[in-house]
């Protein structure tokens, strides 16, 4: 049934979350984390390791730092750009959800001494999509990390 809906609705939808600039005042660099990419849709063209090379030369292109997995585990905050661009194919088609999201290590104000995992900024977007034109996804996360990228750069404006 999901994916008769899928299909019918060739609309997107984004989902940004409740944020604030200053979610990004202080961090040091981001480590930058794509979830696998589907068998078909890696065939069809659209690779985990072509979007993490762009995610990282547009962070870098930018001035943020990319940290490595030990260096951002040692970061305050433990900031991590997690990407991920599930699909599954039918009939030609490929249904499709991505996400680029922010998290971070956040204290909890009711339980002091307590961190919990967060996400601290998001941007999301689901369809379909021919399988044709599976690779078109990459310009959908290149999009988004663009406005990770103006975000951070409002938060956190170059000095002369």
């Amino acid at each position: 049934m999901v994916l008769l809906i899928g299909l019918a609705a060739r609309t997107t939808a984004q989902t940004p979350s409740a944020w604030s600039f200053d979610d990004f005042k202080g961090l040091s660099g981001v480590q930058v984390i794509v979830a696998p990419v589907d068998e078909d849709a890696e065939r069809d063209g659209l690779t985990r390791a072509a979007i993490q090379t762009s995610v990282e030369a547009t962070l870098r292109l930018a001035d943020i730092r990319v940290l490595a997995q030990a260096e951002g585990a040692k970061t305050l905050g433990k900031p991590v750009l997690g990407v991920s661009v599930d699909t599954l194919a039918s009939n030609g088609f490929y249904v499709y959800n991505i996400r680029v999201e922010l998290r971070q290590t956040v204290q909890s104000l009711v339980r002091p001494g307590v961190a919990y995992d967060a996400t601290t900024w998001n941007r999301g977007k689901f369809g379909t999509v021919d399988a044709a034109n599976v690779r078109e996804l990459h310009d959908a996360v290149n999009d988004f990390v663009d406005e990770f990228v103006n975000d951070w750069l409002t938060a956190n404006p170059k000095r002369p």
